[in-house]
């Protein structure tokens, strides 16, 4: 979607900028660190009011912003596209901070969502999911939570993934309405490209239109019994909310699983990926197998 509202004169946009992780998650214990991100918390709490403290942060966070579209483009524009995913970590404090902003929660299936992950990150294995764990599990019930509180607003759409890809005529015009825009939304997703660290590049560089080959991806990762036992549990852990608040049948999702017919049993790789993400969340090994960690390290140690 976000190659997609690139393409709009009126929305500027960079890959991913995680910044507001920094600053809205400091209560919430999800980072390490030399300091103590609760004595941060403390002390702003013991010496600026928190409504004060969040107009100064706004203020701060709108004028970042600002000098990130100025690398791109001299021109005015109505919107700012922020889009990274692991902001289900700070969804509500994202829409106190900004109640007036415009909120798109765009959705997936999720053994697509589970099969894409770990075909663009992992080689088509499990090899990294102890890194995008957090993402294909605990995300569904922070997003099923923020979506409860904040849906009966006027400034939230929900758009589903399929939908944008089947229809996507229809789905630029609501977003269109919802934005406000002046003028239509190409869906050319090939002449501008979004520069930045981060994002999807497999699916970058493997499409240059919009295919319904995405709704497919998890026939490619389902490829053994074992991967197909595994996703059908995967689907049933997750919160029948999810199902229920954003349009998606359980039961037909399992029967996709259900139907495919597949000979091999597993890989062993796959069991071995499985223990080490288990042994690596378990003792949060992930601080020694992140890749800013090792690099870190070798720059410490080895230059």
């Amino acid at each position: 979607m976000q190659r997609i509202l690139n393409n709009s004169s009126e929305i500027e946009t960079i890959a991913e900028p995680w910044f507001l992780l920094h600053y809205l998650s400091i209560n919430k214990k999800l980072t390490l660190s030399k300091y103590s991100y609760s004595a941060i918390q403390k002390g702003l709490d013991s010496s600026i009011d928190r409504k004060r403290y969040l107009q100064l942060l706004k203020s701060h966070i709108l004028e970042v912003y600002k000098e990130m579209s100025r690398k791109n483009i001299d021109r005015e524009f109505l919107y700012f596209l922020d889009k990274t995913p692991r902001y289900y970590w700070i969804l509500n404090e994202i829409h106190e901070l900004f109640p007036n902003a415009k909120f798109i929660y765009l959705t997936r299936n999720p053994i697509n969502v589970f099969s894409s992950t770990m075909t663009s990150w992992g080689d088509n294995s499990f090899k990294n999911y102890f890194y995008s764990y957090e993402d294909l599990n605990i995300a569904y019930q922070k997003i099923i939570e923020s979506y409860k509180i904040n849906n009966k607003k006027n400034n939230i759409l929900h758009i589903k993934y399929e939908d944008l890809i089947t229809d996507t005529k229809y789905t630029l015009e609501k977003i269109s309405n919802f934005l406000l825009l002046n003028y239509k939304i190409s869906s050319d997703i090939k002449s501008k490209r979004i520069d930045g660290p981060f994002g999807d590049n497999t699916g970058i560089i493997k499409y240059d239109s919009i295919s319904l080959l995405p709704l497919m991806s998890y026939k490619k990762f389902t490829n053994t019994i074992f991967r197909k036992w595994f996703l059908i549990n995967y689907i049933k852990k997750i919160d029948i909310d999810f199902f229920t608040l954003f349009d998606y049948n359980r039961l037909t999702i399992l029967k996709s699983l259900n139907d495919l017919s597949l000979k091999k049993a597993f890989q062993i790789d796959d069991i071995y990926y499985l223990i080490k993400t288990k042994l690596v969340l378990r003792f949060k090994l992930n601080l020694i197998f992140g890749k800013t960690y090792v690099k870190d390290f070798k720059r410490s140690y080895f230059s």
